[in-house]
């Protein structure tokens, strides 16, 4: 009788599943290894810190050997008129550095602060340069404007900031009277105002203008007159002035010297205003 044959066992699943535990147990030695390796580079870099901070780089130290100090840093240069000589304040540029300052020009928040003096000066160490600034006003109502100093180098060297507060009986429209692209004449309004601004229909008249630059072209309503400004006229007597003419700036400009401002006075038989002074302004 013969035998029933026997039956071999199926070894697949194990083969299998030691194929999985021989996959995992080299995946984290794997790890263990990478990790081991990475904190072994990192001490390396940094001996004594295996986390390697990074210090933030320490601030540069101010430079004391330039330093200009404005005397005041902010001027109260009180009211203001259109009927009077424009108002001059000084402030002082103070050299508190170890090193002379040159100071080769200046910046304003707007056209009606003018230094009168000659850029390109030279501050020593522990001196001081009083520099008279002119207030041209412009508008009416209260004016903060900012004039900043700038040293050798195009850097900043301080600035000071002038506070003051318009009032006039009569003011010109525009404002601001400068050259025109093409025409040579401007015609200015001179208006009559009261403390608020608002306008007074009331005649004036414009008696006369110096220098002699303009003319009175009409009186178009009751509180209006209208000036008429040549501009080619004070291009004439520009040059015929001395530098030294105290109702012209000047600008020097490759050489050459040309008008940069110009004070016009216009009088009136207004009583509270006998004397308008409108300063004109070249391109």
């Amino acid at each position: 009788m013969s035998q029933p044959a026997r039956t071999r066992p199926n070894s697949t699943p194990l083969i299998v599943a030691a194929i999985v535990l021989i996959a995992v147990f080299s995946y984290l030695n794997w790890r263990k290894w990478f990790a081991d390796s990475s904190s072994e580079s990192i001490a390396a870099a940094s001996p004594s810190d295996a986390t390697a901070v990074i210090e933030p780089r320490a601030p540069r130290p101010p430079d004391l050997s330039r330093r200009l100090r404005i005397v005041p840093e902010k001027v109260d240069a009180g009211t203001i008129s259109l009927c009077s000589a424009p108002k001059v304040v000084d402030v002082e540029l103070v050299n508190d550095g170890k090193e002379p300052l040159k100071v080769v020009g200046w910046a304003t928040s707007c056209a009606c602060l003018v230094p009168q003096i000659d850029a390109g000066f030279t501050i020593e160490p522990g001196g001081s340069t009083r520099v008279p600034v002119r207030i041209d006003p412009l508008g009416i109502g209260g004016k903060s404007h900012r004039l900043d100093f700038r040293l050798e180098g195009n850097s900043r060297g301080g600035s000071a900031r002038f506070d003051y507060v318009i009032e006039s009986p009569l003011i010109p429209m525009p404002i601001l009277i400068s050259r025109p692209d093409r025409e040579d004449t401007v015609v200015v309004d001179v208006e009559r105002i009261d403390p608020e601004g608002a306008p007074i229909p009331e005649k004036f008249r414009v008696t006369g203008i110096e220098p002699p630059v303009g003319k009175v072209v009409d009186a178009t309503a009751d509180g209006h007159v209208l000036v008429e400004v040549d501009f080619k006229a004070i291009d004439a007597l520009a040059e015929r002035a001395s530098p030294n003419d105290e109702i012209f700036d000047w600008r020097e400009r490759g050489g050459a010297r040309r008008w940069h401002s110009m004070q016009l006075s216009v009088a009136t038989d207004c009583p509270t205003c006998p004397e308008l002074r409108i300063r004109v302004r070249n391109r």
